[in-house]
């Protein structure tokens, strides 16, 4: 499943021309249903947040009981 959720968000993020380096590096869901996020080492917090919504939505299409990212 993790790999499904980055897969999704990354094209998402793609499809509305985000910048590469806000992209999706590593994404896991752990026992509790957290999900942590990792991107580019030069991304900012601020860059990412622009596309927050594309991102839930995104991880939603993979798994519905994503709540927030």
């Amino acid at each position: 499943m993790n790999q499904e959720i980055g897969s999704a968000t990354n094209r998402a993020q793609f499809d509305q021309k985000a910048p590469p380096n806000i992209h999706i590096i590593n994404e896991e869901k752990n026992v509790k249903g957290s999900i942590t996020a990792i991107t580019h080492q030069n991304a900012m917090a601020v860059m990412a947040l622009a596309y927050h919504e594309v991102v839930i939505n995104a991880a939603r299409t993979v798994d519905n009981a994503v709540i927030d990212v």
